[in-house]
């Protein structure tokens, strides 16, 4: 029952809000909690349905970031199995997927990535078969399965905007290849329920829906920020499957729907830059690079652009796959928090003991103690920094002494609150505990 990542417990109380019957989208210049939910609440109302099942805030997640981590990788093992007849295939890519940390890690905890790719993933595999038809190599599909993948496609972009990158990619796809009107069956599909939807969640909160989601979530790039990535983990993880996909293209025949697909998978990388950013936003391109890699490998010789360069080129998914399994030999698995830092945990639970209200950085506590989480850390800085709110109401709070406890770390300065909030609860508070490298501070009177 611990958090094994910063924002598990915040994905966490998404769904408890949802299934305290509170609002996900609040009005914060009315007072707190001061929590934003950038993300459309698919994922959350899942969870708030399995945890009326369970007494653990912690499993319903974890159960959906599991299922997507498990579901991907089953679907990469058929559709290996579907096209190209191979069990060594069929085996192999779901291993290598499952063997990246990234998807070892965030298919473990309560994150939504690994459930809406797939849901995106369904659907690509779906309109693939359409892509057949289309270049005469399978019969046409029907309306009612393109409707069907257009649904899957908009549930994942109800769980995060960023699975638009597929319908970007089929829309790439019929302005090249014109597959006729039977493909707007997937445009209804996936655009209409995400259209009443936002219609829907725009008039039940007043607008704050957009706000939430889309103008507080839309905090800008910082370069440096993507530069570290792209010269720290991604190259660490990812870059024998880059080198793979690359040659693949050079050397293979690849259709065009998994080229598409992969091209907005590579461009999101960009996204890395983005304030909040993680090794998460490259998934994607981890799990469709296998596909385009497999695909120029597993199939036929005669698919090559040349044949005579076979031979020369024979050993190159020899040497990725090498290269990927060593790679995943020299990446740890996920792990649970070290016993020093869970009995920590349990010991400073004491201070949530009392009252319904603590201001708390370690957003975990809250939960682990079955009390609110007030503040996020996290959604409000980046909110406060770009003046798309003022801190006030939460000053108003710490001031009017609203708060049973509040938790600032034991250091000069603090970088999780916005200006203001220190000095507030220094002048209003007094020292409580002082321990872990943390302080609990009590009204005073």
């Amino acid at each position: 029952p611990f958090q094994v990542q910063q924002e598990e417990a915040v994905n966490v109380e998404f769904g408890r809000i949802l299934l305290r019957g509170d609002a996900l989208y609040p009005d914060l210049t009315k007072g707190g909690p001061y929590i934003h939910c950038s993300y459309p609440p698919l994922f959350p109302f899942l969870e708030s349905l399995l945890m009326r099942l369970t007494p653990d805030p912690w499993l319903p997640g974890r159960f959906l970031a599991f299922s997507g981590y498990l579901g991907c990788g089953l679907l990469l093992g058929w559709a290996a199995w579907r096209r190209w007849r191979s069990p060594a295939w069929a085996l192999l890519l779901p291993a290598l997927l499952w063997l990246f940390p990234t998807w070892a890690l965030w298919g473990s905890m309560v994150r939504l990535d690994t459930c809406l790719l797939l849901l995106n993933f369904s659907s690509f595999l779906i309109l693939w078969r359409f892509c057949e038809g289309v270049e005469g190599e399978k019969k046409p599909l029907a309306a009612g399965e393109l409707l069907a993948a257009g649904f899957l496609n908009a549930l994942a972009v109800l769980m995060k905007p960023t699975a638009f990158t597929l319908t970007l990619a089929f829309g790439l796809y019929a302005v090249l290849r014109r597959p006729g009107r039977k493909a707007l069956f997937f445009f209804a599909g996936a655009l209409l329920p995400i259209l009443l939807l936002l219609a829907a969640a725009q008039w039940e909160t007043h607008g704050r829906y957009w706000t939430h989601t889309v103008k507080w979530a839309a905090v800008g790039l910082e370069w440096s920020r993507l530069g570290y990535f792209l010269s720290t983990s991604f190259p660490g993880e990812a870059g024998w499957l880059a080198a793979g996909v690359v040659l693949s293209l050079w050397f293979r025949e690849i259709p065009l729907w998994p080229k598409c697909l992969l091209f907005f998978a590579f461009l999101s990388i960009a996204s890395l830059g983005r304030e909040g950013s993680a090794e998460n936003y490259y998934m994607e391109f981890l799990l469709y690079g296998l596909v385009v890699f497999g695909e120029g490998w597993a199939g036929p010789v005669g698919r090559g652009k040349n044949k005579a360069a076979q031979g020369r080129a024979g050993l190159v998914p020899a040497l990725v796959l090498l290269a990927g399994l060593f790679n995943a030999s020299r990446f740890p698995a996920p792990s649970f928090p070290s016993p020093g830092e869970m009995e920590a945990k349990r010991q400073m639970l004491s201070s949530y003991s009392k009252g319904e209200r603590h201001l708390a950085l370690d957003t975990d506590l809250p939960v682990m103690a079955g009390k609110r989480i007030w503040y996020q850390h996290s959604g409000i800085l980046a909110i406060v920094r770009s003046g798309s709110w003022n801190p006030e109401p939460l000053l108003d709070d710490i001031r009017e002494k609203k708060f049973s406890t509040t938790e600032i770390y034991d250091l000069p300065r603090q970088y999780l609150y916005p200006p203001g909030v220190e000095e507030a609860i220094r002048r209003d508070y007094h020292v409580s505990l002082r321990k872990y490298g943390r302080i609990w501070l009590v009204p005073n009177g």
